[in-house]
């Protein structure tokens, strides 16, 4: 890895939840309760403000019985956080509790207390759009007890243009947390950087704390957050670049490797990065920043367990990092009038994670910048954001219209041969636990991509072990990653499959995602009762010899209607492999066969897909036994889904990614077939 790039905008990340809680009525227990003292200026109530919601446990009962003491601490609660008082009161209700309300001209703080249980509820609302330290100081005034436990919640009302959504959605807003704290804050010449420690009430403890801890069947920690780490969630100018949750490592495996084991040998890898932090990926190298990460996060960099590479991944001699606007430098030096840039060796694989030109010149001009700086194989790894699902609007209109873009300008770049997507369905919120699957596109130079990144779990582990540093420890180089792993992102996305679907007009292949179930079935039948066919063999010359090679016909013993599936089981035995070469080899090892024998059977009994790549099928049941004939019209079955021309298939498409094996092994009558009729399929 010679050279990383680094983009150091930081992407905003929108919607924030909002909540409140409802008060029961009672009766007022002062006469002045509420009572308007002074006049609120318009002019000063700003439509926007924070919202805080605090559920606290363990209260001493003296402190939330006594109706003075309630009011006196809203007052002092009201002075510290400079609001200018306008009313305070309480009245108790009939099932023991108290409620409170204090307003003021700045904003208004209201409570349930239960003095019996040593609950309170609160919530705090503020205007303006100054943040204030409403927390501590709540906090500190109402914390009275010696075993007092609190859950809150921070939301950012009315707000817009709120720099700090994705902290006060993965942080602030969240309030089922038993641990939630601020270990730094503090500001840079450019950025303000914030760590928090949380432990979301539903975390549990991992494998590793379980076997240390040692604990018995019963024990009603397994299923509780006693024992589970908190994570720290390190956050720049309110976004999220670096999390030290183990689940983090896992997400950065399925990010980086389906692109770097689908090139033939990667040497030269760039990175445009938004700045997550890992020994994979990159950090703009801001002095104050990266103190900050090493006094805070010691693993983030950490590389001392990898055999010949430096202790610290950033010290490494194979690592330069360039502390610049990422997509800036690769225009500047790689743009139509520089095509042959001035960096001496190319890139073999570029990871871009960072956010991508608007306007559609922009983006145009950055994405054929990025691929002329790839060698004659390289491969574009890009990041999508999160994938939409399948109930989303046309993404013309509706917000992922920045990713349907991306997508047409890398199909529409003479630079890109091909293109391959996939989703990191492990991709979790770390407080919320949501899941929200991130996707990846591949743009490729050559299809030789597409050979590799569709290879078996056999062959990707090898690669994997072939080419990968190992441990000093001697663990497994990859927590999570391996050739079965691999094999599920070769699925395409369902929710891209068919949005694809939705353009217009609709692409003809997207016709055939699904067998129709209204056609009728002919199945060949070792029982000649059940069968819809026979098989016979003509009789060889005598004068032959061993040379003799004796031609096979099936022939149909039902009349079989135009359109009818033609031994759809048998054809779906078929084998699928990525070039024929490939076949060839496996073949050969697996039956002890000389590769040229093999080659001959795959010309006998095999075909191209019908996506027009250099994928191959080869018939290896009664199917294989059907006369080919070279010229089409002689022919009374052909492919269910229309063969594309080699070399034509779509840059981009899901549909043949997902179901090139069904449309190329099923085969139909292409017209009626009476009963005795020999058949007959076309050689492409």
């Amino acid at each position: 890895m010679e050279e990383q790039v680094i983009d150091i905008r930081l992407l905003l990340v929108a919607l924030i939840a909002t909540s409140s809680i409802g008060f029961q009525v009672g009766r007022y227990s002062t006469k002045e309760s509420f009572a308007v003292h002074e006049t609120i200026n318009p002019a000063t109530v700003v439509p926007s403000g924070e919202h805080l919601l605090l559920d606290m446990n363990g209260i001493d009962a003296s402190f939330l019985g006594s109706e003075e003491r309630l009011i006196k601490t809203m007052v002092s609660a009201t002075e510290s956080l400079g609001f200018t008082l306008v009313s305070c009161g309480c009245f108790a209700s009939e099932s023991d509790s108290f409620a409170c309300l204090s307003a003021s001209q700045e904003g208004r703080m209201s409570l349930y207390a239960w003095p019996e249980r040593g609950v309170l509820l609160m919530d705090v609302f503020s205007y303006g759009n100054e943040s204030l330290p409403i927390l501590d100081v709540v906090v500190d005034l109402f914390k009275v007890g010696t075993n007092v436990t609190t859950t809150w919640s921070l939301d950012y009302r009315g707000k817009t243009d709120e720099p700090f959504r994705q902290l006060a959605r993965d942080v602030l807003s969240p309030r089922l947390a038993t641990v939630k704290e601020e270990l730094l804050t503090t500001r840079t010449d450019n950025h303000k950087i914030d760590i928090w420690e949380v432990l979301d009430i539903d975390s549990v403890l991992s494998y590793e704390a379980a076997t240390e801890y040692n604990l018995k069947p019963d024990d009603p920690r397994w299923t509780n957050n006693d024992l589970a780490q908190p994570v720290q969630l390190l956050f720049v100018d309110g976004e999220g670049i670096y999390s030290s949750d183990p689940e983090e490592l896992l997400e950065n495996e399925l990010d980086t490797h389906p692109a770097l084991l689908s090139h033939p040998n990667p040497q030269e890898i760039g990175i445009i990065s938004t700045g997550e932090i890992n020994s994979e990926w990159s950090c703009h190298k801001d002095p104050v920043l990266l103190d900050i990460i090493q006094n805070h996060f010691p693993n983030a960099f950490n590389c001392s367990d990898l055999i010949g590479r430096a202790n610290n991944c950033m010290e490494d001699d194979i690592v330069t990092w360039v502390p610049e606007e990422g997509s800036q430098w690769f225009i500047d030096r790689y743009n139509s009038n520089t095509s042959a840039g001035t960096r001496a060796t190319p890139f073999d694989v570029l990871f871009v994670d960072a956010e991508t030109p608007r306007r559609a010149e922009d983006l145009t001009y950055y994405v054929d910048s990025l691929m002329r700086s790839l060698s004659p194989d390289g491969i574009l790894a890009i990041s999508l954001g999160i994938s939409p699902t399948i109930l989303h609007p046309n993404a013309e209109f509706g917000h992922f219209a920045q990713q349907k873009e991306l997508i047409r300008t890398l199909e529409a770049s003479p630079f890109v041969a091909t293109m391959l997507i996939y989703d990191d369905d492990n991709a979790l919120n770390e407080v919320s636990s949501e899941v929200s699957p991130s996707a990846w596109m591949l743009a490729c130079k050559s299809n030789i991509c597409r050979h590799h990144f569709y290879a078996h779990p056999e062959v990707i582990d090898a690669k994997i072990e072939e080419r990968t540093i190992q441990r000093k420890s001697q663990k497994p180089i990859f927590e999570y990653y391996d050739g079965v792993v691999h094999q599920r992102l070769q699925v395409a996305p369902k929710t891209y499959e068919t949005a694809y679907c939705r353009r217009d007009p609709t692409p003809v292949e997207c016709a055939f995602r699904w067998l129709d179930p209204t056609l009728p079935i002919f199945e060949f039948d070792h029982d000649p009762d059940q069968s819809a066919f026979a098989i016979t063999q003509d009789d060889c010359d005598t004068n032959a010899g061993l040379d003799c090679k004796r031609q096979t016909h099936v022939t149909a013993t039902v009349d079989i209607p135009n359109g009818s599936y033609i031994m759809p089981s048998s054809f779906s035995k078929s084998l699928m492999l990525s070039d024929e070469e490939s076949m060839q080899k496996i073949l050969s090892k697996a039956t002890g066969i000389e590769q040229e024998e093999v080659s001959t059977n795959v010309k006998d009994y095999g075909h191209t897909s019908v996506d027009g790549g250099d994928s191959v099928v080869l018939e290896i049941g009664p199917s294989a036994f059907i006369r080919t004939v070279s010229v089409e019209a002689e022919a009374n079955i052909g492919r269910w889904a229309p063969p594309v021309p080699k070399g034509t298939r779509p840059k981009y498409s899901p549909v043949y990614d997902n179901h090139a094996f069904s449309m190329s092994a099923f085969m139909v009558a292409t017209r009626d077939i009476p009963k005795g009729t020999e058949v007959v399929k076309y050689s492409l």
